[in-house]
């Protein structure tokens, strides 16, 4: 390797090193309301490989809600070092829906004002 500021003859093949300041980044891909499956295989693809998950309350049986990277939930496009930790936060469907058939009689307003119609 030549020395700085030497001369090269010419047609001459010259290797460069260059040493990075900073871990190489990539963006959060949109993994929000994807399959579990889908979103690790995607993180995996953009080069993370520490990706771990978490099941939390939620209506679908794995169903990604977002990613976490130190203890934050992290937006689609955020620049994360892909040596980070990942968790995806994954939905464990084991919410009990509202049960919309029950009436709450203090808040029935009658329109018409004569209830003797019954």
């Amino acid at each position: 390797m030549p020395e700085a500021n030497a001369k090269v003859k010419k047609n001459r093949i010259v290797s460069v090193t260059v040493n990075a300041k900073t871990e190489e980044t990539e963006p959060i891909p949109d993994i929000e309301d994807i399959s579990f499956r889908q979103a690790y295989a995607l993180l995996r693809a953009r080069g993370f490989m520490d990706v771990e998950y978490k099941y939390v309350s939620g209506e679908y049986r794995d169903l990604t809600i977002g990613v976490e990277y130190g203890g934050r939930m992290v937006n689609a496009g955020t620049r994360v070092p892909l040596t980070a930790k990942l968790i995806l936060v994954i939905s464990d469907g084991n919410v009990t829906p509202e049960d919309s058939s029950t009436v709450d009689e203090e808040n029935i307003e009658i329109i018409g004002g004569d209830e003797s119609w019954f």
